[in-house]
């Protein structure tokens, strides 16, 4: 790609593949974890491109959308979490379903 001084510009990387596989391995125990790889992601592209460049405006409207459509899932997770927490089986920690252990009787 000829990025020769991209390390000597960005001294923190992150890209996507890098959250695909974070995402996949459940590396992410919170999401703000995952919140800050997605930011820093654009962040290193809007610095390491020129404004007003392709890249750059790409960046920047892409850590936009993703601004927006963070805040509605988390927004969308709260829903659900209190509907589920709502529900007389619920766990009132999680919200999920209880589930009834019972020890084994020999």
């Amino acid at each position: 790609l000829g990025l020769d001084d991209y390390f000597e510009v960005i001294k923190k990387p992150m890209d996507l593949g890098t959250i695909q596989k974070n995402l996949e391995a459940g590396s992410y125990h919170a999401y703000d974890d995952f919140k800050s790889d997605v930011r820093l992601t654009f962040e290193n592209a809007m610095k390491y491109n020129e404004e007003k460049t392709v890249v750059h405006e790409m960046a920047k409207q892409l850590k936009k959308k993703f601004e927006q459509d963070y805040k509605k899932l988390l927004k969308q997770m709260d829903r659900e979490h209190a509907e589920n927490s709502k529900k007389v089986q619920a766990c009132g920690l999680c919200g999920c379903e209880k589930l009834l252990f019972e020890p084994t009787v020999f």
